[in-house]
């Protein structure tokens, strides 16, 4: 990242290396200086014209919050996002029912939100059963999946085990 310092802070190589630097950190299970980068990111983008590289910076930066357990701010920039995805692209879209996916997963790993997220997945399985090719479809892991986070609920809610 040295390296790039003296370049425009609109640079989109700048850019690039700072994501790169930041998933390095990640794999080395340095999450919260991977947030400081992504954080940088963010505030170098945040006024750019280009929708794409906003939505991938705040998705990484949705994913770096979930690292460190900043769980309610992953999931507002999850739900910003996949509003946005609707309005660019309609309920429909492939990205647009990862992001609706996002919300659901955050919601079950870190606030307890199983039943928000039980309706959402619903929802989006049933969209993606319909839009999506069969190759494309990630239903199959989904239900893989599913079940791990709702035991997960079952031993922290009390009421569940009063059942």
């Amino acid at each position: 990242l040295a390296s790039y310092s003296s370049r425009a802070r609109h640079d989109g190589v700048h850019l690039s290396a700072m994501g790169l630097l930041a998933r390095f950190l990640d794999l080395d299970k340095r999450h919260d200086e991977a947030l400081a980068i992504r954080e940088g990111a963010w505030e170098i983008v945040r006024h750019w014209e280009d929708e794409s590289s906003r939505i991938v910076v705040r998705g990484d930066l949705a994913q770096s919050y979930e690292e460190v357990d900043r769980f309610a701010d992953a999931l507002e920039i999850w739900r910003d996002l996949y509003a946005r995805q609707m309005q660019l692209r309609g309920a429909s879209h492939e990205r647009t029912l990862m992001c609706h996916t996002k919300v659901a997963w955050t919601l079950i790993e870190g606030l307890g939100g199983y039943e928000e997220a039980q309706r959402i997945m619903r929802d989006t399985l049933s969209i993606a059963a319909r839009v999506l090719p069969r190759h494309r479809r990630r239903a199959a892991s989904v239900r893989r999946a599913r079940p791990a986070g709702f035991r997960r609920r079952q031993r922290r809610s009390p009421s569940a085990s009063a059942r």
